[in-house]
């Protein structure tokens, strides 16, 4: 086949994918993708379960099926993206409920925004973690807002914890719990916490920081979407008091690995969970 000018590879499953396997241009990512790698200088490296050794792309002109190590996959070459995501490999899952006019393409565009901003600033990570969350929480809502119907909710100089970040375009106000979106960071696999214990959408950016990658320091490595209602939440109590101080009362979602363990929208394929904390695979 003719030279084909992509800058990322995708891996779907035989049974509704691409027919015979071979490669093609496309503008959008399969249904049913497996594994997604963007090209960067001319190369792709996947390196995941589904293969017996790691399998490196670099001469699109010949890319078909023969180069997989397992058969029962497909390969699509896709067309040429606006936005460079850098050699990384994610999942997305289509099976996870999201907000109304929500999809997870949306998500994955955000995610694609929020990195390079935040890792320009990941000295702040530094001087204080926490801060730091909200800065990447505040650039998500900000990322969702532009690839999304999703817009800034009107109110939010009122106060600095005023829910919910994000409204439905269209949405009646006050929004509905069903209509309101709020943008969360979290340095941890599974616990969220918050101020107050709203009911609505939650999309939670899960991320690393890692000084070593010079390019893009702050790493999302997981987006959780759940819809969270009051019986989610429990009050955590601060331990401040006439004795001493400590750090100011929270929620914390009860139960949070059962919560969050089929919420995963966007998974990195190239990190993995080991005692709980994301390291490279």
């Amino acid at each position: 086949m003719s030279s084909i000018r992509a800058t990322a590879v995708t891996i779907t499953s035989r049974a509704g994918g691409t027919g015979n396997g071979a490669a093609r241009a496309s503008s959008a990512t399969p249904s049913n993708t497996l594994f997604h790698v963007p090209i960067s200088d001319g190369e792709a490296s996947l390196t995941a379960s589904i293969f017996k050794k790691p399998v490196i792309f670099s001469d699109f002109s010949r890319l078909n099926t023969a180069s997989f190590e397992q058969r029962d996959c497909n390969l699509t070459a896709m067309a040429p993206r606006q936005i460079d995501f850098g050699v990384v490999g994610f999942v997305l899952n289509r099976k996870v409920a999201l907000p109304p006019s929500l999809d997870v393409g949306m998500i994955q565009r955000a995610v694609a925004r929020v990195e390079p901003e935040v890792g320009a600033l990941v000295e702040i990570y530094a001087e204080q973690r926490n801060v730091f969350s909200t800065i990447v929480s505040i650039f998500g809502a900000r990322a969702l807002a532009n690839v999304s119907t999703y817009e800034p909710n009107p109110d939010r100089f009122k106060a600095q914890t005023f829910f919910p970040d994000l409204i439905r375009k269209g949405a009646r106000r006050p929004p509905p719990p069903r209509d309101s979106l709020e943008s969360k960071a979290s340095l941890r696999a599974w616990p969220l916490q918050a101020h107050y214990d709203h009911e609505g959408w939650f999309l939670v950016w899960r991320y690393l920081v890692d000084p070593g990658l010079a390019r893009r320091p702050v790493v999302i490595w997981r987006v959780d979407v759940a819809y969270l209602r009051k019986t989610n939440w429990k009050y955590e109590g601060s331990s401040a008091g006439a004795a001493g101080g400590g750090r100011t009362h929270t929620f914390g979602v009860r139960n949070p690995v059962a919560t969050f363990r089929d919420k995963a929208v966007y998974v990195r394929t190239d990190y993995r969970l080991v005692g709980g904390k994301p390291v490279p695979t």
